[in-house]
């Protein structure tokens, strides 16, 4: 989705975090209680009505899901200083032979 809103990003998530819930077999109850939340917080999530992020974490926790956050791991950052440096030799010295 190039251009999504965030309501359909919401709504993508929600049906993504639904479908994990059903294919480990649990309710929605059952889920908040491993996740340690409310079971509104899991139905709001699930409907796209957003929800905080630790309920976020906590319920792809329970779900097993924790590597759907490695996507939000950040990218290295490039010093374009060190990328010269890398790529000019460095000078030696050369001796003079008599």
């Amino acid at each position: 989705m190039p251009h999504a809103t965030a309501e359909d990003l919401l709504s993508q998530l929600g049906l993504q975090l639904r479908a994990a819930r059903v294919a480990v077999g649990m309710n929605q109850a059952r889920l908040a209680a491993v996740a340690g939340v409310a079971r509104s917080a899991v139905s709001r999530l699930e409907q796209g009505q957003g929800g905080n992020v630790h309920t976020l974490v906590c319920i792809l926790r329970a779900l097993g899901k924790e590597p759907w956050l490695n996507a939000l791991e950040s990218a290295p950052i490039i010093n374009p200083m060190d990328m010269l440096r890398r790529a000019t030799p460095q000078r030696q010295r050369v001796r003079m032979s008599k």
